[in-house]
Formats: C-alpha cells, sequence, structure tokens
C-alpha cells in the first residue's frame, strides 16, 4: 500500500497526527472499545469508496464507447465508407432503403400500424457493427470479396436474430453489391 494511500486511510480514521495510537482526545478506554468498530467502519468506508471509484471509471470506459466516439474512430482510421454506414445505420430512425424503392412497402407498413424506427442498439451490437463495417471496408479496398462478403452477412445474419430486418435488408443488399463487383473483375 503506497503511503498516500495509507496516510488517507489513517486520516479518515482519525488517527494521522495523533500522538502515539491513541485517537483524538478519547479516553484510553473508549480508544479501545471503539476501535475495532471504527477500523470495520474505516474498512468499510475505504471499500465503499473503492467501489465508487471503480464504477466511475466502467461509467467512463463505457462513455467512450458510444456511437459518437465509435463513428470517430472509423474517421480516424480512414474508413470514410464505414463511418457513412455505421452513423445510418446507428441512427434509431432508420428505414429500409432509399425512399424511391420502399416508399410504397413503407407506407403499407405505416398505414398498419407498424413502427418505421428501430429499436436503439445496445453498445454490443454498435461495437460489433463498427468491427465488420471496417473489416468488410478493409476487404473491399484489398479486392478479397469473400471477407467483404462474409462481413456483410454475418451482420444481416445478427440483425435478422435481433428482429431488425431493415438493417437485415441493408446488409443483404450490401452482400449483393459485393457479388456484383466481384463478378465485373471476373468477366
Amino acid at each position: 500500500m503506497s503511503q498516500t494511500t495509507q496516510n488517507h486511510r489513517l486520516a479518515a480514521a482519525g488517527q494521522l497526527g495523533a500522538p502515539h495510537g491513541r485517537v483524538g482526545a478519547a479516553s484510553p478506554t473508549s480508544a479501545s472499545s471503539g476501535s475495532s468498530k471504527r477500523t470495520f467502519r474505516d474498512k468499510f468506508h475505504s471499500m465503499q469508496q473503492e467501489a465508487q471509484e471503480a464504477n466511475i471509471q466502467a461509467v467512463h470506459k463505457q462513455e467512450l464507447q458510444d456511437r459518437r466516439s465509435l463513428s470517430v474512430a472509423m474517421l480516424m482510421q480512414g474508413r470514410p465508407h464505414a463511418f457513412v454506414d455505421f452513423f445510418m445505420l446507428s441512427q434509431q430512425q432508420y428505414g429500409s432503403a432509399p425512399a424511391a424503392e420502399n416508399s410504397a412497402v413503407a407506407a403499407a407498413h405505416s398505414e398498419a400500424g407498424g413502427v418505421s424506427s428501430s429499436p436503439e442498439l445496445s453498445l454490443q451490437s454498435l461495437i460489433l457493427l463498427q468491427q465488420q463495417l471496417i473489416v468488410a471496408d478493409a476487404a473491399n479496398k484489398a479486392g478479397q470479396h469473400e471477407q467483404a462478403l462474409a462481413a456483410h452477412a454475418h451482420m444481416a445474419r445478427h440483425f435478422t436474430q435481433l428482429g431488425m430486418l431493415d438493417k437485415s435488408v441493408f446488409f443483404w443488399n450490401k452482400c449483393l453489391q459485393v457479388i456484383q463487383c466481384g463478378l465485373q473483375r471476373i468477366q
């Protein structure tokens, strides 16, 4: 234990600067009978303080992994295409595709009482989305269409399992684009 931590705990216990083990102005009898209670309380308070500090650090780490920091990280890595897809997909009001293609489907869905917005993505889904978009973008740039296809298909299945079919359709369309691009290069 460091000297600073030890001094902090002694100060909290009222023992820092007390002559020869005496606590405050208490009599020797009260110090001996109250010292075990005070020690337990001091231990409890120090454990409580450590738990609060650990909680603050955990919250800080989680805040660093929010949507904004994940999208900025993609830009910093030089992945603007992944950033655009991430930004669009992580928005709560994201629809299924461009309005011209699916306006009739969206209108029918709205008239049927359906909700056009998807539920908010969890932090785990956001991180997975970021990772897979980066993998797919890097694979596309390197001409490795199989890896890009695998990353998009993985995300399509993930969103299908979550019941976010609009996002799943987006990734199946990405798979189709990758296949078409690969076929064009072969011909």
